[in-house]
């Protein structure tokens, strides 16, 4: 899982893609980062944006993967 934090100002955002282990992506992954979720989409692509600046706990969330 690739993460990548902006923080030019007081909000910020995650993004990155969501891959198996044998790099297919893999859409419909529910990311959390604190209270913020956003969803991956068919390239397993996501930005969870409007994010407070500070520590998170980033969950992530789909049937068949742990």
């Amino acid at each position: 899982m690739l993460l990548a934090a902006h923080t030019a100002s007081a909000e910020c955002r995650v993004s990155g893609v969501l891959t198996d282990s044998t790099g297919l992506p893999i859409p419909g992954v529910s990311v959390s980062v604190g209270p913020v979720t956003a969803v991956t989409d068919e390239q397993g692509r996501y930005c969870v944006a409007s994010i407070d600046r500070g520590d998170h706990a980033v969950a992530v969330d789909v049937d068949g993967f742990r």
